[in-house]
């Protein structure tokens, strides 16, 4: 063998080398980081944890409409996370049925986004691995979870000098609370926001056909062979918002309008209602952003929408703070 070939093969072996170090160096720092910064306070493992440990017979599901909105009190146990999808949300439904098989009110979560292209075509993205009894967490950094995070994460951690701060309170029946006013927001931010929010959630052509519309009508027919009560909410969201989405005579607001409809026409059966809450606040100090209810807005609407859906679950007083199993 001449040298300059084994020169060469040396040369290969070093560079491998030198990136095998390279990445378990950044795997290791980011495993700190997710570990020690991310993990302690991220919500959704404390939500699966809950998820996982409770059977109360009246629960609400949906995305952050209802995990951000809803400042459920016992027994209600709020289920919602953020950017769920309908495949998301029946798959957790059919656990939730599996263990807890006699329901008796079940909130669902009725917008139109949930209709909307990114979320049609989401799937369940990891979610029976990560709602798992006992998940492999054995490198939290590169689950499905974190591994989307990690450059976000590295970014805040830099920008705060060193911390990791989530911005959102979780209270013991499952809500996600977050601060923040509308009202401070300049027009044109708030009137840029919309528009984007509008064109992002505008329902996919055909919705009513596709296999989340079937899912959904699924999912509504499942609670209701348990025996549960079914209270579909259409969630508060700011005048700019609303105005933009249904009140005019656009092919978009005719599309967000049929959404409504489409969860409107469950109330056929006696055993479903439909709760339009859209219009139900004007005030801007009431949300974090056109599309959402803050900390304060939920803690208001909270008991409005207990009452509306959970007349029946009887007074919070007379339960313990979360149901759990066993």
């Amino acid at each position: 063998m001449n040298s300059s070939t084994s020169n060469s093969r040396r040369l290969i072996a070093c560079f491998i080398g030198a990136v095998a170090v390279t990445c378990g160096v950044l795997i290791g720092v980011s495993e700190w980081l997710v570990r020690t910064k991310a993990a302690p306070q991220d919500t959704f493992f404390k939500h699966v944890a809950l998820f996982n440990a409770a059977s109360s017979p009246f629960v609400a599901f949906g995305d952050s409409h209802v995990a951000r909105g809803f400042d459920a009190a016992a027994p209600v146990v709020n289920l919602g996370y953020f950017s769920e999808n309908i495949d998301q949300i029946a798959w957790k439904a059919d656990r939730y049925l599996e263990s807890s098989p006699h329901p008796q009110i079940v909130l669902l979560q009725a917008d139109p986004h949930l209709f909307s292209s990114y979320r049609v075509n989401a799937g369940l993205n990891g979610y029976p691995a990560s709602f798992a009894d006992s998940p492999d967490v054995r490198l939290l950094s590169l689950s499905d979870h974190y591994r989307p995070q990690l450059v976000r994460l590295w970014r805040t951690f830099f920008a705060n000098g060193g911390a990791v701060k989530s911005k959102v309170t979780m209270t013991e029946q499952g809500a996600m609370l977050t601060s923040g006013d509308l009202a401070r927001w300049p027009r044109r931010d708030m009137t840029l926001f919309a528009e984007e929010r509008a064109a992002l959630h505008r329902p996919v052509s055909g919705f009513e056909d596709t296999a989340a519309a079937r899912t959904y009508k699924k999912l509504i027919k499942d609670f209701r062979d348990a025996g549960a009560e079914v209270c579909l909410v259409a969630f508060p969201v700011a005048p700019a918002y609303r105005e933009l989405l249904y009140e005019g005579d656009s092919d978009a607001q005719q599309q967000f309008n049929r959404a409504i409809a489409f969860f409107k026409s469950f109330e056929s059966d006696p055993g479903v209602r439909f709760v339009d809450h859209r219009s139900l606040y004007d005030e801007l100090s009431l949300y974090l952003n056109p599309d959402h209810l803050n900390a304060v807005g939920a803690s208001e609407y909270g008991p409005v929408l207990q009452s509306d859906c959970f007349s029946g679950a009887g007074d919070s007083k007379d339960h313990p703070s979360v149901a759990l199993k066993g």
